[in-house]
């Protein structure tokens, strides 16, 4: 999630205000779901990492928690397979929408990340 997200969102609203003739601020809500998948990492050759991991696996001392951001290396064969190896593949999707509370503007995806739905309200929040 980047600030960059957000400001496009807000150009595509603003246009969208515009063509209905609004010009205060309009009330929104964000939600959010999360739906299965199917259970699979890839390679983002743009940004060179793999998508699809969810966090660290779980070990004897700590269990595992989503994390929505993680962007393991794939910069070398080492760094693919340690990734492999210490990181937990997510078996859902978690779909972020902006939803403006007024007919005509449209409801807005922010954001899909990965899970395996191991996480808290403080994370959400």
């Amino acid at each position: 999630m980047s600030e960059e997200t957000f400001i496009y969102l807000s150009s595509i609203l603003t246009k969208c205000k515009a063509k209905l003739g609004i010009s205060k601020p309009i009330p929104f809500e964000c939600s959010e779901d999360e739906t299965a998948c199917i259970v699979l990492a890839t390679l983002n050759r743009r940004n060179d990492f793999i998508d699809g991991f969810c966090g660290i696996k779980a070990s004897l001392e700590t269990p595992h928690k989503c994390s929505f951001d993680p962007k393991p290396s794939a910069a070398s064969f080492k760094s693919i397979t340690n990734v492999f190896s210490s990181m937990e593949v997510g078996n859902m999707c978690r779909v972020l929408v902006v939803n403006p509370l007024v007919k005509g503007m449209p409801k807005l995806i922010y954001g899909i990340l990965t899970t395996c739905n191991k996480f808290d309200a403080i994370q959400v929040k």
